[in-house]
């Protein structure tokens, strides 16, 4: 309304009847009333943001909270601890050159090949499980990928660890489920805590 010729005669004709000089008080007046109602617009944009950012930091505390009730001791390491014989160092293995970043499986056949984001191959294994091992411990930004030689082996610390994987799950999202009262957020919040950790399958 401010930009209206008529609005602009009738608020000038005001001010001079007051003894007012319209050149100076009507810019002025026009402002003020421009931020009253811009003000007016965007506060219920900024309780919304408000509202959000509680809500955020309402869910980030109740993820910490998970984390340190169902790993307050720290999660277990692949693979070490999940060979149960607890002398992994002494197994024999296959060892692989990469360049630290996560491996991608491209299967062919009994071929296994592994390889960067980039899709370059990086090496080739001619099992499954072992591919499946790579992939894990590639996710530590390692540059060398040391797999035991015995397939056996291999085998067991995969189930050993996808068993720890579903159980800290189930864990976490029960946890989360006491504190949150909303299954679909527990397990969307306990598999974010198991992604952030490194700890998926």
């Amino acid at each position: 309304e401010v930009k209206q010729k008529d609005r602009i005669e009738l608020d000038t004709k005001i001010l001079e009847s007051l003894g007012l000089d319209s050149k100076i008080y009507l810019p002025k007046i026009y402002d003020g009333l421009c931020e009253l109602v811009k003000e007016r617009l965007d506060l219920p944009k900024m309780r919304k943001k408000k509202q959000k950012e509680s809500v955020k930091f309402a869910y980030d505390k109740v993820k910490q909270d998970v984390i340190e009730d169902c790993l307050f001791e720290g999660a277990k390491i692949f693979p070490e601890d999940f060979y149960l014989k607890s002398n992994y160092d002494e197994l024999t293995f296959e060892s692989f050159p990469t360049d630290g970043a996560a491996l991608i499986v491209d299967a062919f056949f009994n071929s296994y090949q592994m390889k960067n984001e980039e899709g370059t191959t990086l090496f080739e294994l001619d099992d499954e499980k072992k591919a499946e091992f790579a992939v894990i411990l590639s996710r530590k930004k390692t540059y060398q990928i040391k797999i035991p030689s015995e397939v056996k082996v291999v085998e067991q610390i995969l189930k050993h660890y996808k068993n720890y994987i579903a159980k800290l799950e189930e864990q976490l999202t029960a946890n989360a489920k006491e504190k949150v009262h909303n299954w679909a957020i527990a397990e969307k919040m306990a598999k974010e805590i198991l992604d952030e950790w490194g700890l998926k399958l």
